[in-house]
């Protein structure tokens, strides 16, 4: 004859693990958010970077040539297996940038997309 449960217990519960959050898909699981300082073809340039609600990698670049500045807004992605970056530029300017992520640093180069010509871009995250 089964034993009946005890209507009074609590119903124990095997234990579960916390919930996971899955890396937003465009940054590969690499925390690339933050500000970023290098150099872009000898001038110098910010890279703001962070993440839409959606998990959309976008941000700003700004480059300083002569004095004045050129300030780029940017979205893009990441490889994960090869920490590769893609970033391109926004409303109708052209420019991609293409680099690879190593622990704080990114480099990398950019160009007009289509265009022959690519510049070559360092930063390190600030």
């Amino acid at each position: 004859v089964a034993e009946l449960a005890d209507p009074t217990e609590a119903p124990t519960e095997a234990p579960t693990e916390a919930p996971t959050e899955a890396p937003p898909p465009s940054t590969g699981g690499l925390d690339l958010v933050g500000t970023w300082e290098g150099v872009a073809d000898g001038n110098p340039m910010t890279l703001v970077l962070r993440t839409r609600d959606d998990g959309r990698l976008v941000g700003k670049v700004t480059i300083t040539q002569g004095g004045q500045q050129r300030v780029m807004q940017v979205a893009g992605t990441v490889d994960p297996a090869s920490h590769r970056v893609r970033l391109y530029e926004q409303g109708g300017g052209g420019l991609a940038f293409s680099g690879v992520v190593r622990g704080t640093g990114m480099m990398g180069t950019f160009g007009r997309k289509g265009g022959s010509g690519t510049r070559s871009f360092t930063a390190a995250r600030r």
